[in-house]
């Protein structure tokens, strides 16, 4: 499994603390407003569900997206956490999404998870993580925890 991310610093993490009470030590900002739920971009009908189904047990909503296109027609009325986003898809591939949204000033912390070279994509594009699939839960679980502290 490789994982990537600038944002991510494991001293930074308070290990005895609950995930949500973490999210709560890191964020000097947590009580101003409530999660929004993070977007996960991502053809695979079973990877969306999958990642729903984990975080929703750590507490978070989802928003899902099969495609480019649709995330960003989503992101034009929504501002999530955090942006989950795969590279190979069809309609709109994943790269082509990222840039097209920061170049539309979207500043939403980004995970690339996919299949290909996403380590290398990740740091490439200027994302905040990458991580290939297939991918550790833990490992996606404390990534998503982190990013979404640091987005605050």
């Amino acid at each position: 499994m490789s994982v990537f991310s600038s944002a991510v610093s494991p001293n930074r993490t308070i290990t005895h603390l609950p995930r949500r009470a973490r999210l709560l030590a890191h964020s000097t900002r947590w009580c101003d407003y409530p999660l929004r739920p993070p977007l996960i971009v991502d053809d695979e009908r079973l990877i969306r569900t999958l990642i729903r189904e984990v975080l929703g047990e750590e507490g978070y909503g989802i928003a899902g997206a099969a495609n480019g296109e649709e995330a960003l027609q989503y992101l034009a009325d929504h501002e999530p956490d955090l942006i989950i986003l795969d590279l190979d898809m069809p309609v709109m591939d994943g790269a082509r999404c990222y840039r097209q949204f920061r170049a539309e000033g979207v500043c939403i912390p980004v995970l690339i998870l996919s299949a290909s070279n996403a380590v290398k994509v990740a740091r490439d594009l200027g994302a905040q993580a990458g991580m290939a699939k297939p991918f550790d839960i833990a490992a996606l679980i404390h990534v998503v925890d982190e990013l979404v502290s640091v987005g605050r």
